[in-house]
């Protein structure tokens, strides 16, 4: 009785909320199809079983999120993406600030903020999908495009991520066009390893316009006294000739590397520690607005991501707060002190 009466707090506080939060100028409301969760994960799996669904897909973002707001005003506006979606997967928000106790698919019970980063949630938004018996089978981070975001669901769909990650189901589906770009090789990061410098990887390709745009961010010049110092490097994810030697000693093509990766966008970028072990993955497309349009190279928001990732690294937050969106909260609060 008294886990019912809970249930029902809990879904009136939920009613009453409407899922809408509001800061900085940024709001965020959870479409009206997403499921009214009580966070109790095992029951959500049962529901979407009952309901002859594949499973359930967790959207986990934060109040202030711009990309969060994207990919709801654009890719979760497709009425084909929706009607997918929805068919399938029971969508549940989750607020990874917020100290909302969650059960989560194995029966562990923990707060959100804990369930974020014991889900890898490191970014908003990030999408996990699961099965209906708890197991993963997608891990989505950052806005996704409504292209990018219908090749996850015929993913899927078809069940290719029992034998394949989702970077080479789309390689496979993509057209054999062949890149151009000349790779320097070889390329020894595995010498780089006890430097003073952290490493920066930035993964792209030669027929990607963001990743010449992602090039010009980085030399903006306020970003210029924290690339100073990093090791940067850019690897062709296309060349399957080069010659390069991982920071942990493997010998490799730049596309090799980004297969066994699993990087699904072009630029990515791979930040590792002074010892060559990876401390930050961004995996995503950041250089897009919250209701994912593209911005210009002196957009000061992105930049301010950017500088934010490279002192997240610089600093050496994620040994402390390894969920990035805390740690920036927490640097905030200390400099308005």
């Amino acid at each position: 009785m008294l886990v019912i009466l809970n249930r029902l707090i809990l879904f009136t506080v939920l009613l009453c909320t409407s899922n809408v939060f509001a800061a900085d100028g940024v709001t965020v409301i959870y479409p009206d199809w997403f499921k009214q969760s009580f966070y109790e994960l095992p029951a959500d799996l049962q529901d979407a079983k009952k309901a002859g669904k594949n499973g359930i897909m967790v959207f986990f973002s934060t109040k202030t999120c711009s990309y969060c707001k994207a990919i709801i005003e654009k890719t979760f506006r497709q009425e084909d993406i929706v009607k997918q979606l929805r068919a399938k997967y029971d969508v549940i928000g989750l607020e990874v600030l917020s100290d909302t106790e969650v059960v989560d698919a194995k029966g562990k019970t923990l707060w959100a903020k804990d369930f974020a980063v014991q889900s890898k949630a490191k970014f908003t938004p990030t999408m996990i999908f699961y099965d209906t018996s708890g197991n993963m089978q997608l891990r989505l981070v950052g806005y996704q495009s409504p292209e990018k975001f219908r090749g996850a669901l015929s993913y899927l769909e078809g069940k290719y991520y029992t034998h394949m990650n989702f970077r080479e189901y789309l390689l496979q589906q993509q057209s054999e066009s062949k890149t151009t770009a000349q790779q320097q090789t070889p390329l020894n990061l595995e010498r780089l390893n006890g430097s003073d410098k952290p490493l920066l990887v930035v993964f792209e390709t030669d027929v990607c316009a963001k990743c010449n745009q992602l090039r010009v961010m980085l030399k903006a010049p306020v970003l210029k006294n924290d690339i100073q110092k990093y090791n940067v490097v850019y690897v062709n994810t296309g060349d399957s000739t080069s010659n390069i030697t991982t920071p942990g000693g493997k010998k490799q093509s730049g596309k090799s590397w980004a297969n066994q990766l699993g990087l699904i966008h072009s630029p990515a970028m791979l930040f590792f520690n002074e010892q060559g072990k990876e401390v930050l993955r961004v995996d995503t497309d950041i250089l897009i607005d919250e209701f994912g349009k593209d911005v210009a190279a002196d957009n000061t928001h992105i930049l301010d991501n950017l500088r934010g990732r490279l002192h997240f690294v610089l600093q050496k937050g994620y040994i402390t707060l390894p969920q990035y969106q805390r740690w920036r909260a927490q640097q905030a609060k200390k400099e308005s002190q």
